[in-house]
């Protein structure tokens, strides 16, 4: 009973320190805090947004004790894609395809397999490049929306349609020289198969050439996808330190010893993923802004910045 009892009491004490840690950690202005917070993200919103739909935020505050202000923001409103990228399409790295020329078994007779060119290795270069077309194809218009990208998009589709076409033409070519040299004697086989081989490894090689075009014509695609829609985060992520700077003044009731932190919301895209990009701002970096000494860039520049 007595155990029990030191147990329960233990335990009681734990608790009542662990609450006694916690009020301690808890500024007497906390509502003060998050009075200041809430303002900040409706004075951020409305100065963003003015004057242009291009720059439509939404922000939402949370307070950490010992930190400071973390602002979250999201942007909508973009034609050059959704800026949260919410798709269906899941970003995933097309990784590097090798592409080698198996030597064929001495003795083989080369009635389904070409001593030049195995047919084998150009299909299987044939099926990735197409898979990785249509890769390219839905990562860029997850990414971008505009015109430009559109006509890009199509031409990746209509050169993967046509390799599709050439390889299934090259496919019955080569079922039907298999047919017609089960037909002939052997003397007469091995000529045969000697004149079609070779042609046969011509329009392999050509097929494999259109092959390797459309995966580098993919993989252009989607750099440019990327290219396009950081350089446009980048122009959003400046119009929303300038309108810090001009509108949002520094939080006297947060601790000086704290920082607000601007997290911008998949401000950083890749074929690996999608990464937050975060700003931390002391109290003397913001009150150098909002008093003319920083523009919205410097303080950008200034300010710890990281992705993640």
């Amino acid at each position: 009973m007595k155990i029990a009892t030191r147990k329960f009491l233990a335990g009681l004490c734990a608790a009542l320190l662990v609450g006694s840690v916690a009020m301690a950690d808890t500024p007497n202005n906390l509502d003060r805090i998050i009075k200041d917070m809430r303002v900040m993200s409706k004075v951020l919103e409305s100065a963003t947004g003015e004057g242009s739909r291009k720059t439509r935020i939404h922000v939402t505050g949370e307070y950490l004790a010992r930190q400071g202000i973390v602002l979250r923001i999201k942007f909508s409103g973009s034609r050059h894609g959704d800026f949260d990228f919410d798709s269906d399409f899941s970003l995933q790295y097309a990784p590097e395809v090798s592409v080698s020329i198996a030597p064929v078994p001495p003795g083989t007779p080369p009635l389904l397999e070409s001593p030049e060119v195995d047919p084998e290795d150009i299909q299987d270069l044939v099926d990735q490049a197409m898979e990785e077309a249509e890769y390219s194809v839905d990562f860029a218009s997850a990414v971008s929306s505009d015109n430009d990208h559109r006509s890009a998009r199509n031409a990746l589709r209509e050169q993967r349609r046509q390799l599709a076409k050439e390889s299934r033409e090259l496919a019955e070519k080569t079922r039907e020289v298999r047919r017609e040299a089960r037909k002939l004697s052997e003397e007469k086989r091995a000529e045969y198969l000697k004149k079609h081989n070779q042609e046969l490894d011509t329009l392999r090689r050509e097929n494999r050439q259109k092959a390797e075009a459309l995966r580098a014509a993919s993989r252009q695609q989607r750099k440019q996808s990327i290219e396009r829609r950081n350089q446009y985060a980048n122009a959003q992520i400046a119009a929303v330190m300038e309108s810090f700077c001009e509108y949002v003044r520094v939080p006297r009731s947060l601790p000086k010893n704290e920082f607000v932190t601007l997290q911008i919301r998949n401000a950083v895209i890749s074929e690996r993923g999608k990464q937050d990009r975060y700003f931390v701002l002391t109290h003397k970096q913001m009150s150098a802004c909002s008093n003319g000494g920083l523009t919205g860039a410097e303080l950008a520049k200034q300010a710890l910045s990281y992705a993640l």
